[in-house]
């Protein structure tokens, strides 16, 4: 198997996995065995549409298969996270909203073609943060295989790269990085008495 095999392989792998864990995901918050964070979702819903934008702008058009789906995937999970989700106006969600926004700002009065990468990462980071902090308090809410498809996806998505660049190598550590980050830290050991009450009797392994 030569080097374009192995790069056409790692295409379809990244993005099939990426799209199936929102399936898995988006299953889990209609069962109500998840909630997720209305503003973390509605954060990367926006920016991974602008970070796809970004990217193509960028000229690039190997490591493109998980933003594609990242893009769809982010808007129609917040669309259920209006209902089933949770949060949004917290002092937190605010301003991670709020840094989000004024990035995006930036980037529109400052942007060039590499610009809007690296401030579309950070806003992504700002809607990674309600996430991080209810996987740190409330893992079980959570806890749904999609990470762990996530998480192989974005692991796939490195060798979908022909052509290093400081922006796609940013790009590509920090979503591995937030994956990984996040299925340690749900799929860690819980205490049963820690767990909500929805949770006791289900499972989301």
């Amino acid at each position: 198997m030569n080097w374009h095999d192995i790069h056409l392989l790692a295409t379809r792998l990244a993005g099939g996995s990426a799209a199936v864990s929102y399936i898995l995901y988006i299953r889990g918050v209609v069962r109500q065995v998840i909630i997720p964070s209305r503003a973390t979702w509605f954060i990367w819903a926006v920016v991974s549409i602008l970070l796809l934008a970004g990217l193509l702008a960028n000229g690039e058009r190997e490591m493109i298969w998980i933003p594609w789906t990242y893009a769809v995937g982010s808007s129609i999970t917040f669309l259920f996270t209006i209902k089933y989700g949770e949060g949004g106006w917290t002092k937190l969600d605010v301003a991670c909203i709020s840094c989000a926004a004024s990035s995006l700002v930036v980037w529109k009065i400052m942007g060039t073609p590499q610009l809007p990468i690296m401030i579309n990462i950070f806003a992504d980071l700002m809607g990674f943060l309600p996430t991080f902090k209810k996987s740190v308090i409330e893992p079980l809410k959570e806890r749904n295989p999609g990470w762990i498809l996530f998480l192989i996806g974005n692991f796939f998505n490195f060798f979908t790269v022909t052509k290093w660049s400081r922006e796609s190598g940013i790009y590509a550590v920090y979503m591995f990085a937030g994956c990984l980050l996040t299925t340690i830290l749900v799929y860690r050991p819980v205490s049963e008495k820690k767990a909500p009450p929805f949770h006791r009797g289900e499972t989301n392994r």
